[in-house]
């Protein structure tokens, strides 16, 4: 569930159950798979190829919520 885009109540204003819409989101993406094997992000001590994953992940699925009339919220990205 996410939130609804139309019919906004306003900044900081709370969710109800009625604002929240059913939405589908895809897992993981094969682009998504290959930052994970990327040799340029590496698996060294800083580790950067998962956290690119996870942005690319949270990008996606934000657009993939809009495009179907929704938002997420924190919670929905808090994974």
């Amino acid at each position: 569930m996410a939130g609804r885009l139309a019919g906004q109540r306003g900044h900081r204003k709370g969710l109800t159950s009625g604002d929240l819409i059913p939405i589908r989101l895809g897992v993981v993406r094969d682009a998504e798979v290959d930052l994970l094997t990327d040799p340029a992000l590496g698996n060294d001590q800083r580790r950067r190829a998962r956290p690119a994953f996870n942005q690319a992940r949270f990008v996606r699925w934000c657009h993939e919520a809009y495009q179907q009339g929704a938002v997420l919220t924190h919670l929905d990205l808090a994974c």
